[in-house]
């Protein structure tokens, strides 16, 4: 699954599996091969668990499975997108690709579970403390 945004400057692509190693790549390299997709600046490559559709799943995503001196990739003078206006010469610009996927074989035997509190303790804590009041108790701790 594709979506992109803006002009087509950024598009996130969702992989249901890895059947190898450094797939996500893959994936990146034959989207900036299409018509369109050479149009897309930044692509981002997630797996299945992330909603292409929540800006903040992404941003989670990024934040936990992306180390980037190796999860990111720069191609320089490729195709792009004609109005541009950030490119040195129209229709021709750098790619950027994160792949905020699970590095499963790449780096990891097992990747840790995703810790998400219950509906029951969210409740409990909002129903003590209410949201306001919880977040001015949270920042007087701080100080």
């Amino acid at each position: 699954m594709l979506k992109s945004s803006g002009v087509s400057y950024v598009g996130i692509a969702q992989i249901e599996n890895k059947p190898y190693p450094y797939f996500a790549k893959q994936v990146m390299d034959a989207i900036w091969a299409t018509h369109k997709g050479c149009w897309i600046k930044i692509l981002i490559v997630v797996d299945k668990d992330i909603n292409i559709y929540d800006v903040e799943d992404i941003i989670w995503a990024i934040s936990t499975r992306v180390q980037p001196h190796s999860d990111t990739f720069i191609i320089d003078d490729h195709i792009g997108f004609p109005l541009d206006p950030s490119a040195k010469r129209p229709g021709v610009s750098s790619h950027m690709g994160i792949d905020a996927t699970v590095k499963i074989p790449e780096r990891f035997d097992t990747y840790p579970p995703l810790s998400i509190s219950s509906e029951d303790l969210l409740e409990a804590i909002k129903h003590r403390y209410g949201h306001t009041a919880f977040y001015k108790k949270i920042m007087e701790g701080r100080k």
